[in-house]
């Protein structure tokens, strides 16, 4: 009885990792094509904006939860529809550029294209996801012994 409980609670622990992983994972998707999107957009400080339309989307969501109370999403579902959100918003990004919505900025230097503003306003979808995400997953794990916040905040600390 004592092993299947330590089985479970090392499960439990690895999966609680693995979502404190995924947690940041766009956020450091974004930046590490920060050089590519320096190309793309040049004289654009990308770093800078994709901070300050992320940060303020993560933080404008949590306060919002926080402000009313939000009860009828749980924990659960807040987690697993950022998930996807997450995914469907950083598949768009390439999908966008494929596409290119405009003139190629790099060639001609205009960044009047709709890629730039789609870039941007897709980091303050993924930065809304996040605020929604990270809430629910700490209000989760609030409830269960201290080593598995810590697996959480581990699993952002991974790169």
């Amino acid at each position: 009885m004592h092993l299947k409980e330590d089985v479970q609670s090392r499960l439990a622990w690895a999966a609680y990792f693995t979502i404190g992983t995924g947690l940041l994972a766009p956020w450091n998707a974004l930046l590490t094509g920060i050089d590519y999107f320096a190309a793309v957009f040049p004289g654009k400080p990308m770093d800078r904006l994709f901070t300050v339309t992320y940060l303020p989307a993560c933080l404008s969501v949590l306060l919002l939860l926080l402000r009313f109370k939000i009860t009828f999403l749980t924990p659960q579902v807040r987690i697993v529809n950022s998930f996807i959100g997450f995914a469907l918003i950083m598949l768009a990004i390439p999908t966008l550029d494929l596409f290119n919505l405009g003139p190629r900025p790099p060639a001609s230097g205009d960044t009047s294209s709709a890629f730039f503003p789609a870039v941007l306003s897709a980091t303050i979808v993924i930065g809304a996801f996040d605020g929604l995400c990270q809430g629910a997953v700490f209000a989760d794990v609030a409830a269960l012994p201290p080593k598995f916040t810590q697996a959480v905040v581990s699993g952002t600390a991974c790169r």
